[in-house]
This record gives structure tokens, C-alpha cells and sequence, in this order.
């Protein structure tokens, strides 16, 4: 039987180690299905999110687009 799975380098693979926190936070948000959210956390985390998103874009738009604006 031969093994038909792709075989990986050494540095390719995944280190389980320095990984273990990167996926740790990322399962905790499934914690809110357990203790709950509340409409307050829910219209937060949207007036968060979308403020975060519109503002790191036009800081990259802004330092990328114009000659103009220099950054220290």
C-alpha cells in the first residue's frame, strides 16, 4: 500500500508547541455559547469591529495612496 499523503519538510510542519496559544484564544470564543451574550456585548463587539476595520484601511489607504503623509 503506498502512501499517498503529501510528505512535509521539517520547517512546513506544524509546531504544536508555539501554536497551542494561537489556537487557544480563538477556541475561547466559543465560551460565549456557554455564559451567554448579552445585546450590550453584541452591539459593542459590532461597534468595535467595524470601527477597527474602517480605520486600520484608511490608515493603509492613507500611507499607501498618498506621497504626502509620512509616518515617524
Amino acid at each position: 500500500m503506498t502512501n499517498h499523503g503529501i510528505e512535509r519538510a521539517a520547517d512546513e510542519r506544524v509546531n504544536w508547541k508555539t501554536s497551542a496559544a494561537f489556537i487557544a484564544v480563538h477556541l475561547l470564543v466559543l465560551l460565549s455559547f456557554v455564559t451567554g451574550v448579552d445585546k450590550t456585548a453584541a452591539i459593542l463587539f459590532v461597534v468595535l469591529y467595524w470601527s477597527r476595520m474602517f480605520f486600520i484601511t484608511a490608515g493603509y489607504h492613507r500611507y499607501f495612496s498618498h506621497r504626502a503623509y509620512k509616518l515617524n
